[in-house]
């Protein structure tokens, strides 16, 4: 049922980009590059939701309700310069990259939340809500990042390694408009990663690599007021590839992971992000892909983990965090249509598959896993193109997540896109 009010539900989203990318070759195997983008993004998001019911008692059939409004106003501009040098030093060929990158983050947030008169389930009657006018945030949030990374990718022989290195500097200021009080903070950070493969010839090609990884956050934790850290992680993995000598187009890869982040930020379900200690997972990935027949395409993965937080609120401790699917899996198959037929069409079809979740910081309660089916007709001819994509084919109604408020998923969705090159 609609719990919420026809005439105060609302999404209104405004966006647009601009940008180039520039791109020049020399003669020495010297590349440079420059991708530049501007965006900015404007929404008007209003909703009523349930909270409960009206004195914990489902026999009231009285659910009682929140009104709430969000108004971000982003704009993003960043840019991106490079350049790679294609070059060998004895038996070792090298590509070497060097880049140096801005970001500008500038975000004007405003967001409100007051009660809304309950709604009677058994007897829903739409009276409306008045509008929200206080506001529990109303900020300005600028974040200025600079990065300046290398990366040397060597082959030799039959053994390909990766070494790659980042810096990065973030200048992040917070204002609270209505009384004009700023948080600051500054954080820089190396990160990088070294990955070494080696390829046999019956195919296989096994492989490891560790990352260290660096994210500035935007935002305040409202249990403390304080501006939010950058998150950091540090992963660990190792794998096979292997692509069959009687099967060249086909690629199977199995890898195992484990994955600690810091400074993850979660939120409580309704209002209020925090940022809590550490989080680690821990698992394997599958995934195969390629032509099984010249008409036949097949696309597979699945992953399994294990999530647990390691630091932060005792009692949360050796929980997962809540709204986070322990498994996925995925299926799809493409059907290119013999020429002979009908020339260019390609029909496609799959099943996705997405485990069950906790749906509260206790773990006490669990939303339920969920199979989806989706499908899909392309076609393809000279310089004209188009597709028609359907998700959720059976329109099965399930919920996505909950963290104390819960959501639907979404819905079947047809889409259908056309384009024209020349």
């Amino acid at each position: 049922m609609f719990t919420s009010e026809p005439g105060v539900d609302k999404f209104e989203r405004s966006q647009q980009m601009i940008g180039y990318e520039f791109e020049h070759r020399f003669d020495n195997d010297v590349t440079v590059r420059q991708n530049v983008r501007y965006g900015h993004l404007d929404v008007d998001f209003r909703n009523v939701y349930g909270e409960g019911w009206v004195g914990d008692d489902p026999a009231s059939h009285l659910l009682e309700r929140a009104n709430f409004l969000s108004k971000p106003d982003l704009g993003l501009f960043t840019v991106d310069n490079q350049v790679e040098w294609k070059t060998s030093t004895g038996p070792i060929d090298h590509t070497l990259l060097l880049g140096l990158d801005y970001k500008r983050f500038d975000l004007h947030d405003e967001s409100g939340f007051e009660d809304a008169p309950p709604l009677d389930v058994l007897n829903p009657i739409y009276n409306g809500a008045p509008p929200v006018t206080s506001r529990y945030d109303q900020s300005n949030t600028l974040q200025n990042q600079t990065g300046l990374y290398a990366q040397d990718t060597m082959q030799i022989d039959r053994w390909n390694f990766v070494f790659s290195g980042r810096y990065d500097d973030v200048q992040t200021r917070v204002t609270d408009r209505p009384t004009g009080v700023r948080t600051s903070y500054s954080a820089d950070a190396f990160s990088g990663r070294a990955g070494v493969i080696y390829n046999f010839d019956n195919g296989i090609s096994p492989y490891v690599s560790i990352s260290r990884s660096f994210l500035p956050l935007t935002g305040t934790d409202t249990a403390t007021g304080n501006a939010f850290k950058p998150e950091t992680a540090v992963q660990y993995e190792a794998g096979v590839k292997y692509q069959p000598t009687w099967l060249n187009d086909v690629m199977l890869t199995a890898s195992l992971f484990e994955l600690t982040r810091e400074n993850v930020v979660t939120s409580d379900g309704v209002l209020f992000n925090r940022q809590i200690g550490k989080v680690n997972s821990r698992g394997v990935e599958l995934e195969a892909v390629g032509q099984l027949t010249p008409d036949l395409k097949l696309t597979a993965a699945y992953t399994w983990y294990d999530l647990r937080i390691k630091e932060g609120n005792p009692a949360e401790i050796g929980k997962v965090t809540t709204g986070t699917p322990e498994q996925f899996g995925s299926l799809w198959l493409d059907y290119a249509v013999p020429s002979d037929r009908l020339q260019g069409v390609t029909i496609g079809g799959g099943v996705r598959y997405v485990g069950s979740s906790f749906a509260d910081a206790a773990n006490t309660q669990k939303v339920p896993d969920v199979v989806l089916f989706d499908t899909a007709i392309r076609y393809e001819k000279d310089n004209f193109k188009a597709a028609l994509n359907v998700s959720n084919l059976f329109d099965k109604a399930y919920v996505a997540s909950c963290n104390i408020t819960c959501f639907y998923g979404e819905s079947r969705e047809i889409s259908l896109t056309m384009g024209y090159k020349w």
